[in-house]
């Protein structure tokens, strides 16, 4: 909306707004009731490792930093590209973001279908990082195109990255509840943000100087990250699952009536 109006009141009031909304959310927050006490580990279980040294667990969080690279992707390279790289008016940029905001808020829910298994949860990771790729790569068709061919191209592109963004979000957040020890869920969800805090630093930048700044010798490139990405999540995970059982509890045995 704030692109679309233009003007700098515009880009006050969705600042403001969306400070009134951190607040609300922090007030949500603290009024929750907090448990008694954390969850005690079962009775012959073996103690789990620091989450700082799991180094399959950071592994997947880094791997799915790197895929929610689409952020990055859809808020700054999206806009640079499309006013620097081609004929389509700057105000498309408005209709991808709202684009991208309808379909979330729609279809969210749907898209997750798998998340609720370890192993669903990684191959959504996977679909995310093929349809990732496939949106770079049609984003690179778009290279100094004129407006009735970008504008088409462009929204099968977020269409594309709507679909992997909504893959992305599910498969990681349910690798980050299904890895992590029950007694340790705080500690691991930390580590898991580490991920996340990949993305926020160094995605602008990335996607500034490799794809926007490459063009579609860049994109291509984004691509092939993106697929590498998804494709290891797949092993990575069935890795710390053996790992995961592993520690879990051992069941006693049981003699049966006469048995020593």
């Amino acid at each position: 909306g704030a692109l679309a109006v233009g003007t700098r009141s515009a880009f006050y009031a969705v600042v403001l707004t969306a400070a009134v909304a951190q607040g609300v959310c922090a007030i949500v927050v603290w009024r929750l009731a907090v448990p008694a006490s954390v969850a005690e580990p079962e009775v012959g279980a073996r103690v789990s490792r620091s989450g700082l040294r799991d180094i399959r667990f950071i592994g997947l969080s880094l791997l799915c930093g790197i895929l929610e690279f689409y952020q990055p992707i859809l808020t700054v390279g999206l806009p640079l590209w499309i006013i620097t790289r081609t004929s389509a008016p700057a105000s498309l940029n408005s209709v991808l973001l709202i684009m991208d905001t309808v379909v979330i808020f729609l279809f969210q829910v749907s898209l997750s279908r798998g998340a609720e298994t370890t192993r669903g949860s990684a191959r959504l990771l996977l679909r995310s990082g093929i349809l990732l790729a496939c949106c770079c790569l049609v984003i690179s068709l778009t290279q100094h195109t004129k407006s009735p061919v970008a504008i088409p191209l462009l929204l099968v592109a977020t269409a594309l990255l709507v679909a992997g963004e909504a893959s992305q979000a599910a498969g990681s957040f349910g690798l980050s509840l299904h890895l992590p020890p029950a007694e340790r869920q705080g500690e691991y969800q930390g580590v898991f943000a580490l991920g996340r805090g990949v993305e926020q630093t160094a995605g602008p930048l990335v996607i500034t100087v490799l794809a926007v700044g490459l063009g579609r010798i860049g994109w291509a490139t984004l691509a092939v990250v993106l697929l590498l990405a998804g494709l290891a999540c797949i092993p990575l995970t069935r890795s710390a699952e053996r790992e995961m059982a592993r520690l879990a509890p051992q069941p006693e045995l049981i003699a049966a009536p006469g048995q020593p």
